[in-house]
């Protein structure tokens, strides 16, 4: 097999790797939401509220939705 076949192999196998691992991050976070007091946002809100949160002088949602 070519050098570059193997490479593009390498990068399919290397993205589904990524993305079930990422879902897999989303599940356990989806999980750890519901047990908490805040179970009433969603996974989103709480990603924006966590944006919000981590610039020292505050972002507006246009800042974020810009970004």
């Amino acid at each position: 097999m070519p050098f570059n076949e193997k490479m593009k192999e390498l990068d399919r196998e290397l993205n589904i790797i990524l993305v079930d691992t990422f879902r897999s991050i989303l599940k356990v976070e989806e999980a750890a939401l519901k047990r908490k007091e805040l179970a009433d946002l969603s996974i989103n809100e709480m990603h924006l509220l966590e944006a919000i949160g981590k610039s020292p002088e505050g972002r507006t949602i246009s800042d974020i939705a810009g970004s």
